[in-house]
């Protein structure tokens, strides 16, 4: 999964960046990007084979993506988990 930002005041794009992990396998056709009101951006992504569900933020004002999160992990045969918050 790969990110590129719009500097609007200057009317360019970054160069792309990965946002999904290195070597990980995704469904690049499904990545889902969320933005508020403030600015910021999430995107969302599956991680192929087990279907994990993983994000990455941006802060409005920041450069740099956050780490890859695992929002979900998998569960064996089961299915999926939700992958508890501190």
């Amino acid at each position: 999964v790969m990110g590129s930002t719009l500097k609007a005041s200057e009317g360019t794009w970054s160069a792309p960046v990965q946002l999904s992990d290195p070597g990980e396998a995704t469904y690049q056709g499904e990545p889902e990007v969320a933005a508020d009101r403030d600015g910021n951006f999430t995107v969302l992504w599956k991680v192929d084979p087990t279907n994990d569900l993983k994000s990455r933020t941006l802060l409005a004002g920041e450069s740099e993506w956050s780490p890859s999160e695992a929002l979900t992990t998998s569960d064996g045969p089961a299915g999926q988990r939700l992958v508890p918050t501190p």
